[in-house]
């Protein structure tokens, strides 16, 4: 079953979960204890496979883009032509871009979430790695009133991403060695430290 950012919180507030992952927002941040990030993910756009590659804002002029409610929908509509339609998920997104009486051109989200979909799915590719502006952080977020434990995974995530482990990890994701810079999917310890166990974000 595929589960949306709304299911994951949903299943925390139930108890259902004790953690779940979620991109970290200030939203968020404010609802949840939350901790990360462990990966600092670009945008990019999934396009159908043989289409013209988008390397360029202006190239998104006069298509229709799907996504999410995102930071990265909100730029899109502030840096480029583009028609945005929104989508409850990216996997609703990715099926309207298959469907062909659709007239979806391109999904847009952050570039981990597609490579995924686009290495299940032959039909599909990534494109525009950074067209549009942002990153979204993944973490970690639990029921409020558990800092002392989300201060312990912070400690944790930091560990490993000074590890050698981070990066043999990553390195199973074959495009972003092959097609993008993988150190800045890599977050600082002050990257960390503005968006873990705070209301804010803030150092």
């Amino acid at each position: 079953m595929q589960m949306t950012a709304e299911s994951r919180e949903a299943a925390l507030q139930r108890r259902s979960v004790e953690f779940v992952m979620l991109a970290i927002t200030p939203s968020r941040m404010r609802g949840f204890d939350v901790v990360g990030p462990y990966v600092r993910a670009p945008s990019a756009l999934l396009t159908l496979a043989g289409s013209e590659p988008l390397t360029k804002k202006s190239d998104l002029d006069g298509k229709v883009v799907c996504s999410p409610d995102s930071s990265f929908s909100e730029a899109l509509v502030k840096t480029s032509g583009a028609e945005l339609e929104r989508r409850a998920s990216v996997g609703d997104c990715v099926n309207a871009l298959l469907d062909k009486g659709s007239d979806v051109a391109a999904v847009l989200s952050d570039a981990l979430t597609l490579y995924e979909y686009a290495r299940v799915n032959s039909r599909v590719t990534v494109t525009g790695q950074s067209v549009i502006p942002g990153y979204e952080n993944h973490g970690f977020a639990m029921l409020k009133g558990q800092r002392q434990k989300c201060v312990l995974i912070k400690k944790s995530i930091m560990d490993y991403i000074d590890d050698m482990q981070w990066a043999e990890d990553i390195s199973v994701l074959p495009q972003v060695f092959r097609e993008d810079d993988w150190k800045k999917y890599r977050p600082t310890d002050e990257q960390i430290n503005e968006l873990s166990c705070r209301e804010t974000p803030g150092r």
